[in-house]
């Protein structure tokens, strides 16, 4: 087997099933990496002003991003954001000293009447969440009452200059529910079931690749004996025809050389 695997063609299958490997050990890795982009939770914590440029704006490999903010609240600029009859995004600005205000997600309430949407921190605080994508710029027109929006953007807010994106706040502000984003922790379960199961699948086809080389060494190792066996066999026949020949020659010779005994000598 080892002269065998010494043969180009087998240096060449080794080596081209090794390759076939290192391929699908990668794929395997990244479609595992991708499994758990929702599991973000052991993120580290980083001030705001660490992700994001002096202009405000945020790149989107940012949103999700686990991020401290410190300032004070604007509580005359509150607004609720109307997700459907029974969830209200409490949404409060955040004002900070020499640098951009930013709109904070302090949690959501079941209804426009429940007393914690008033219970606002007064005083500095500290504030820890994941970065969010505004809904969008400037929003449509509602007929929700005062103080509601039906849409989470900049100028829904009303402070300027504000960051280009919001934080939601987590844990959620005492008394009031986690908001629901679509960037974070909370945007999944964990694992993605579909991401995992194609990182398996590249494994089977790393497993399929050794078994087939195995296969096809097995069965290159196997045609070899045979032939060996044939080669030998062919020569062992003839051997023991060549043999034979001699042995029969041999007795000819000896009965050649016998006197005849019928015959009489005449003188």
């Amino acid at each position: 087997m080892l002269t065998m695997l010494r043969t180009r063609k087998w240096v060449a299958l080794t080596c081209l099933a090794l390759l076939a490997l290192a391929g699908f050990a990668a794929l395997s890795v990244w479609q595992w990496e991708r499994a758990q982009r929702d599991m973000i939770v052991s993120q580290p914590i980083v001030p705001i002003d660490q992700i994001v440029p002096g202009s405000g704006s945020v790149a989107p490999d940012n949103y999700g991003k686990r991020v401290e903010v410190t300032g004070t609240y604007d509580r005359t600029h509150q607004v609720l954001v109307r997700r459907d009859a029974s969830t209200y995004v409490v949404v409060t600005p955040l004002i900070r000293p020499s640098a951009l205000a930013i709109a904070i997600a302090r949690g959501t309430v079941a209804s426009p009447s429940d007393p914690a949407i008033d219970a606002v921190p007064g005083g500095q605080v500290t504030v820890t969440g994941t970065t969010q994508p505004f809904d969008g710029d400037p929003g449509g027109a509602t007929t929700l009452p005062v103080g509601q929006v039906s849409q989470l953007t900049a100028a829904a807010v009303g402070v300027t200059p504000i960051l280009g994106a919001w934080v939601a706040q987590t844990p959620a502000e005492s008394g009031l529910a986690e908001t629901t984003v679509a960037y974070g922790p909370s945007a999944g379960t964990g694992l993605r079931a579909q991401n995992v199961t194609y990182a398996i699948q590249w494994i089977l086809f790393a497993g399929c690749v050794v078994y087939f080389w195995w296969r096809i060494l097995r069965d290159d190792v196997n045609e070899e004996i045979r032939r060996k066996g044939e080669v030998n066999a062919s020569v062992g026949g003839r051997i023991a025809a060549d043999d034979s020949s001699a042995t029969a020659a041999a007795s000819n010779k000896v009965t050649q050389s016998k006197p005849d005994p019928t015959r009489k000598k005449v003188y």
